[in-house]
């Protein structure tokens, strides 16, 4: 049983004989940023999918734009920060930048950015 459940049923438990609940400490500014963000396992995979179709979308666009220069620019550059993006909605943010700035992919990382 997690810590959450625990919690309800020891408060119903004391308003059931009569004895109030503990009271609960408001949650931290960090802890509010958190669980604004978390989104589930679906909701995930079906954001990854459309950023992951978009930057590529983009990123074939862009190839047919190769004889303009500036519009290349733009639409290869958009559909690459989608493909960023949306292995981090796979992974994580936090767990992405990790990964992408480890010591063996750092380099790789700052020649593509």
């Amino acid at each position: 049983i997690d810590k959450q459940h625990y919690i309800m049923n020891m408060d119903s438990l004391r308003s059931f004989v009569g004895m109030q609940p503990e009271p609960k400490e408001p949650p931290t500014f960090m802890e509010q940023i958190s669980q604004s963000f978390q989104l589930s396992y679906t909701t995930r995979i079906v954001v990854f999918v459309v950023t992951l179709l978009l930057g590529l979308c983009c990123c074939f666009i862009a190839a047919t734009f190769v004889y303009m220069p500036r519009t290349f620019a733009k639409w290869y550059t958009l559909g690459s920060i989608l493909l960023i993006i949306s292995s981090m909605f796979l992974m994580g943010p936090w767990s992405q930048m990790k990964t992408m700035f480890h010591k063996s992919r750092a380099p790789a990382t700052i020649v593509y950015m």
